[in-house]
């Protein structure tokens, strides 16, 4: 082993370049030749013929072929950046100068120096080295140049792992900023997209979900539709029956009153809209139908809510049903709302099952009486129709020109009324009323010989309300 003359680095003996300093050793049996400092012997930037300072180790002669090893191992290429100077000399390949090694110090194009290459360590991979020219001292204004400070490289050569980490980082960033593009891009063509809503009104409700019927109508309004463009209701997705021609303002709004009709099933839906450029709501309102008069809608033709209390005075003409005549009667009746879905009941202020007195005279015979009797009712009032039925519950006839005194009481209650009305445009209830009447055997008389008994009769009401 021998040492480095320059570091004191061991190396290899018979060695020419150390391997941790990389300087050239002197060599006592090279030729005298081998160490003249000629222009000929370098390249073109040393041809001024001034002397190397005796303190600096002179740099290595050119190779005589592009094979000579270089201290690493690896093998020279050829540079063909640099034309030789001296194209005679034996040693030098004609027209250009291999690619080498300067030393640290030694001038480079346009005056700069190189830097100091890092030590090698043994069988580890060169890295590349480049000096930069600013401008050509000879022609200003030229463009930076680059020069190799050492390429040495395998047969075939190995691109720079650097040049070709930065060109991988600048495609991909290339490739975000063209995929982020590309999103802010559809992002933006979206958030201009018309996205229309609607909100609606209604009057009727169904706890907090919007209600309606038949016969009732909703308010809508529209925005961020597309501009005059024609408006289609959709009822669960398909178009809503009944619904107007609605077109949208130059903003893309609009407001409706959207009719709803007997067509609409009853039950939960789903209320949308949608343009003519086939923009649809996002969100749809819910809409509860029900039958008219539910949910405080009004029944048919604008009669009162189910839910609704009020009073009908009506007239009912009749004729006798078994017998000759008829008869108008003034009554009123009484409907008492309840909630949905009981709907009101129907009664006569009579029906309250105390007991009342009247008296008259009997039909046939013109015998006066006393009545003691009590009512009962039941009925409903519903979607503008009202049905009632009045129950003579106890009934006692005393005839009081008799001597003595006979009475007549009701075996079992009876029907006395059957009413059903309805609602109609004329704002009236107009319907059919029924006396079923009673028989001789539906009383029970104390002397064997007494009967009484009601004419059945028959005939038609009309009642506005009160």
């Amino acid at each position: 082993m021998q040492k480095c003359q320059f570091c004191g680095a061991e190396m290899p003996d018979n060695a020419r370049f150390c391997g941790t300093c990389g300087r050239v050793q002197d060599d006592n049996s090279a030729p005298e030749s081998a160490t003249i400092r000629s222009s000929t012997a370098y390249p073109s930037w040393y041809s001024d013929n001034s002397a190397m300072p005796e303190t600096q180790a002179p740099p290595p002669p050119p190779p005589s072929n592009p094979g000579w090893p270089t201290p690493s191992g690896q093998q020279w290429t050829p540079n063909s950046q640099y034309p030789n100077t001296n194209p005679s000399q034996d040693n030098q390949q004609a027209g250009t100068y291999p690619a080498y090694m300067p030393y640290p110090g030694t001038p480079a194009p346009g005056g700069q120096t190189y830097a100091p290459m890092p030590p090698t360590v043994q069988g580890t991979p060169q890295p590349d080295y480049m000096a930069t020219v600013a401008s050509s001292p000879s022609v200003p204004g030229t463009a930076p140049q680059t020069y190799p400070y050492a390429t040495a490289a395998k047969a075939g050569g190995t691109a720079s792992k650097t040049g070709f980490a930065s060109k991988t980082l600048i495609i991909a960033l290339i490739v975000i900023v063209v995929v982020v593009g590309g999103g802010i891009a559809t992002a933006v063509y979206f958030l201009t997209r018309p996205q229309p809503v609607i909100t609606a009104n209604s009057q009727y409700k169904v706890g907090s979900t919007l209600a309606g019927a038949a016969g009732t109508t909703l308010h809508i309004s529209g925005q961020k539709f597309s501009g005059n463009s024609a408006i289609t209701f959709l009822l669960d997705g398909n178009p809503a029956p009944g619904s107007p021609a609605v077109t949208s303002d130059s903003n893309g709004t609009f407001s409706a009153n959207l009719p709803i009709t007997s067509a609409w099933s009853l039950g939960q839906h789903t209320l949308t809209a949608r343009d003519a450029g086939n923009y649809t709501t996002k969100d749809g309102i819910s809409v509860m139908i029900v039958s008219p008069g539910e949910a405080n809608t009004p029944g048919p033709f604008g009669a009162p809510a189910d839910s609704a209390s009020f009073k009908v005075n009506a007239t009912i003409n009749a004729n006798y049903v078994g017998a000759t005549g008829s008869f108008t009667l003034n009554q009123t009746y009484i409907i008492t709302g309840r909630p949905d879905p009981q709907g009101g009941t129907v009664c006569q202020d009579v029906d309250h099952g105390q007991p009342q007195v009247s008296s008259g005279y009997t039909g046939d015979t013109h015998t006066a009486y006393r009545e003691t009797y009590t009512f009962s009712c039941q009925g409903t009032y519903k979607g503008g129709k009202i049905t009632y039925q009045e129950t003579l519950t106890s009934d006692t006839i005393v005839y009081t020109s008799v001597t003595p005194q006979v009475s007549c009481s009701l075996v079992s209650p009876q029907v006395y009324e059957k009413l059903t009305a309805t609602y109609n445009s004329q704002h009236e209830f107009t319907g059919t009323v029924d006396f079923p009447g009673t028989t001789r055997t539906d009383y029970r008389c104390t002397n064997p010989g007494a009967y009484f008994s009601l004419y059945g009769a028959q005939g038609t009401y009309t009642g506005t309300i009160a």
